[in-house]
């Protein structure tokens, strides 16, 4: 710093807070760490190269398939080292140009281990990039598909075993097209006509192979196997080159495609004449097939239409614990999971009504295990020699791992955004205190304001994966049953749009957009659905709808079907519109349609994921038409009633249990419950409880009295009281009580503070074992005149309370801790305190009807959720503190609303 005459006079230090950015950072690093963890332990061989082709990452599951150590590999050229030089220049060239930014998928190449075995691999080489954007190196992802590539391998050749079977089988077959084209002529079909494959192949059976006067009968036979109906048994007059002509007993069998539709008939035939010498050799063919399906390498199994299991192979028997000798003649849904019986049965009768499904889901149940088998199953129509459906074969694969898989994956994906809420909690709980300090200089307050907006972002996203993981993995989950007035759902909806601001600041609806509410004034049903299930679908197809128009209209209209007994909501706009080839995909999570780097609109994918789980949990159907560049409409189509559920009776029973008897309430009205207490009444008689730190006294029973079972988790309150209370028999009249007069509703939480009697300030404890969740609430109460004790667990709490002198005047108590949980901490409390004495604020992250219920059912007094606002906090915590205030100054005026307490039961 100089004067005016340019001498040095003194400095000028300017700096900046850099511990919420060093948090970050340090939150940062423990992601990073997390994610290298899951790198080096993932069930898939992982590699990373720099530029140069080093390699810098090798996970364990690349040194268990190559046998080479990751000390071994770290530093050395991949290619050069590790890959067998008949493949290098293939190799380096998929790295090369993804280290120009050319990713490659699905690359396949041999892996030579140090012991000289060889292993399949499937490739993807991933760009690498630094945080500047520049190429770093390539990540490299494969999977092991040696063994598919072993089983695809037999599949082609059972295939050829079957091909030759066919070609060199000792009974004439050949085959035809739906034109009557020959198609297939076996060796033993040349020997018996003395025509060559070349000389059939492609020509009409009917007109140049058979004679004139047979040629309406055997056209006749071949159109009514076209129609898939099996033909047998029938006289076949061939003639040969030479003029021969030769009895054929032939069977025209339907051809089905993939889909099951007919593609052509197969005949087979035997020479009558040679009937006796070819017949053993039938019988092995057939046995041979039979072999076939029941070694097969996937389930198979077969039910009559009657569902009775007449078909269970090996694999069925291995996987199941049920054989097949026991299961036969048996009804196929005994051995089905409960929850797959009604779609089994509805795909077997559509199976046997000649509609066969392919790719349907179904749980088998496994002996002696709680854990079933999940099948992808295709169900196929089985046809007698007349070409009646006498039954239905299911042919499938095992996708247990894969449904475990996507378990895991949700259980991930919940893990982590839990986890995410506790620093986010921190950072806006910290930014609002900060933000509305008079300390902050005003040039701090816009960067404040953005921390807390952005953390309010990730929270609305981390909120949105939790939502959207608990929809998929809890596939069990039950729905509230509301009566919901549809059109008020949508009003209110669009009154929200209208008004709601982006991430930026700018309106949702756009200047050039206008939004329409078609369902005003009309008579809509009422449906039985989730309300707020329900408000969230139409929210997210509304601001979906938004945001992919820049200009026209979003109009939303609904009618209903009485006959049908469902209710329809539509939501049309003149946006962008979406692919043809995308509108598969956009109700998969994390899925848009442009994915690209520069993809204009951003988002994680989930809105329409989440919509399409809730509408289809309500029995509803989610549909949507759309053409590229015109616009999209969603239809959302919901019963008058929900689905029913299986257990739905059960649950109902534990809802009753949850209730509050109020009978019980008056028939325990003069009940005497006894409990250890540690509060007794001073000799003055101000009914003021003195509290003993140290020990606890025994309240003993007067004569008379009768001892009853104990309420130590129950919402009673103490004998000590009870009595004392009761013994002044005139009630007093209560008394006018205010926060000097504060109105509950001004602005100034902080004049709504309660003074403490001696002149004080109150005390509150705050039990949590997350640091920054206490910065942030010790901040918010200390703004507002209490004085905060704060300890990182149970054991901490209960230590704090045995040293001090008098118990705090309200404890804030998160629900999870490690060791001891809120719950037990707030049982054990309560053994000793009544909730009148000693306010409990529960906070928890989780908010569902059981945990609340259980922690009122405890005697807590409120329950508080995070992340919560700070103004929401210090309400509560005002109203708890006036309660507590307003009992201490009623004991000795026994004011009678301590009997309200007597005799409630436990939930």
């Amino acid at each position: 710093r100089r004067d005016a005459s340019g001498h040095i006079i003194g400095m000028v230090g300017v700096g900046q807070d850099i511990t919420t950015l060093r948090q970050a950072m340090n939150e940062i690093s423990s992601s990073a760490d997390d994610l290298r963890r899951i790198v080096e332990h993932a069930n898939a061989p992982i590699l990373g190269i720099d530029t140069e082709g080093r390699v810098t990452e090798w996970n364990q599951k690349v040194s268990e398939l190559s046998q080479f150590s990751r000390a071994e590999m770290l530093g050395k050229h991949l290619v050069e080292t590790f890959i067998h030089e008949e493949y290098r220049k293939d190799v380096w060239e998929v790295l090369r140009n993804a280290l120009e930014g050319k990713e490659t998928d699905n690359y396949e190449f041999p892996l030579f281990t140090k012991s000289g075995s060889r292993h399949e691999i499937l490739f993807n080489a991933t760009t690498r990039r630094g945080a500047d954007g520049k190429v770093t190196g390539v990540i490299g992802v494969g999977q092991d598909i040696t063994k598919l590539r072993t089983v695809t391998q037999e599949h082609e050749r059972i295939a050829d075993d079957l091909q030759r079977l066919i070609e060199t089988a000792n009974a004439p077959i050949f085959g035809v097209d739906t034109e009557g084209r020959i198609t297939e002529w076996n060796r033993k079909a040349v020997e018996v006509s003395g025509f060559s494959k070349r000389d059939t192949c492609g020509q009409s059976l009917v007109k140049h192979f058979i004679h004139r006067m047979h040629r309406q009968t055997v056209q006749a036979v071949l159109d009514q196997a076209l129609q898939a109906q099996m033909v047998g048994n029938f006289d076949l007059k061939l003639y040969t080159r030479s003029g021969e002509q030769r009895d054929i007993l032939l069977n025209a069998t339907p051809r089905l495609g993939r889909g099951g539709e007919v593609v052509g008939v197969v005949c087979v035939g035997q020479d009558i004449t040679e009937l006796n010498k070819h017949r053993q050799e039938i019988e092995r063919i057939a046995e041979d097939l039979s072999q076939l399906i029941d070694t097969a390498n996937a389930p198979i199994f077969g039910v009559a239409r009657n569902l009775s299991i007449n078909e269970w192979n090996r694999w069925v028997a291995r996987n199941s614990g049920f054989q097949r000798d026991e299961v036969r003649g048996s009804h196929l849904t005994e051995y089905i999971a409960k929850d797959s019986r009604d779609l089994v049965v509805k795909v077997i009768n559509a199976a046997c009504a000649g509609k066969p499904t392919s790719k349907f889901e179904v749980e088998m149940m496994v002996r002696h295990q709680q854990r079933n088998v999940c099948l992808l199953l295709n169900a196929t129509p089985r046809l007698n020699r007349q070409g009646d459906i006498v039954g239905v074969i299911c042919v499938g694969q095992d996708i247990t791992s894969m449904k475990d898989i996507e378990q895991k994956k949700a259980s991930f994906m919940a893990m982590v955004s839990h986890e995410l809420k506790s620093p986010l909690h921190g950072i806006i709980g910290l930014s609002s205190s900060l933000s509305a300090s008079e300390d902050i200089a005003e040039n701090i307050q816009r960067p404040l304001q953005l921390i807390h907006s952005c953390a309010m972002r990730l929270l609305d996203m981390v909120s949105n994966i939790m939502d959207a993981s608990v929809l998929v993995k809890d596939k069990k989950m039950k729905f509230s049953r509301d009566e919901v007035q549809m059109a008020s759902i949508i009003e209110e909806v669009l009154l929200l749009c209208q008004h709601a601001i982006d991430k930026r600041g700018r309106p949702i609806t756009k200047e050039t957009v206008v939004l329409i509410n078609d369902v005003k004034n009309k008579p809509l049903p009422k449906i039985e659905a989730d309300a707020h299930r329900c408000t969230q679908v139409i929210y997210n197809l509304v601001t979906n709808a938004l945001k992919f128009t820049h200009e026209g209209f979003v109009r939303v209209d609904a009618s209903f079907d009485d006959e049908a007994q469902k209710l329809t909501v539509s939501v049309k706009d003149t946006g962008i519109g979406i692919a043809q080839e995308s509108l598969q995909r956009i109700f998969q999570p994390f899925d848009q349609e442009d994915q690209s780097e520069t993809r204009r609109y951003d988002g994680l994918g989930l809105g329409l994921a989440i919509c399409w789980e809730v509408v289809v949990r309500h029995g509803g159907e989610l549909t949507v038409e759309s053409v590229k560049g015109e616009g999209s409409a969603f239809n959302v189509i919901l019963p008058y009633v929900m689905r029913a559920h299986d257990d739905s009776k059960k649950e109902d029973e534990q809802e009753e249990d949850a209730q509050i008897d109020c009978e019980a309430i008056t028939q325990c009205e003069h009940s005497t419950w006894t409990r250890q207490s540690s509060v007794t009444f001073s000799n003055a008689g101000d009914g003021l409880p003195n509290h003993k730190s140290s020990t606890c006294q025994q309240m003993a029973l007067l004569p008379g009295e009768v001892q009853e079972s104990s309420n130590d988790d129950g919402f009673g309150i103490h004998d000590s009281v009870r009595d004392a209370l009761a013994s002044n028999t005139q009630a007093q009249p209560l008394s006018k009580y205010s926060f000097h007069d504060a109105q509950i509703a001004s602005c100034e939480l902080k004049e709504c503070v309660p003074d403490h009697p001696e002149g004080e300030r109150y005390t509150i404890l705050s039990v949590d074992d997350d640091e920054i969740l206490q910065e942030a609430t010790r901040t918010t109460l200390l703004k507002y005149h209490y004085n905060v004790v704060i300890v990182t667990s149970g054991a901490a709490c209960f230590k704090y309370m045995e040293e001090s002198d008098s118990p705090p005047d309200l404890i804030l108590l998160d629900v999870m801790m490690p060791g001891m949980s809120g719950m037990d901490v707030l049982e054990q409390i309560r053994k000793t305190y009544i909730l009148t004495e000693l306010p409990i604020i529960m906070v928890s992250m989780k908010n569902s009807p059981h945990d609340v219920v259980k922690a009122l059912s405890l005697e807590c007094n409120d329950w508080l959720r995070k992340p919560f606002d700070c103004k929401e906090l210090i309400s509560r915590v005002n109203v708890q503190i006036a309660m507590k205030k307003l009992f201490s100054a009623q004991r000795k005026d026994s004011w009678p609303v301590y009997r309200l307490f007597q005799g409630v039961p436990q939930i």
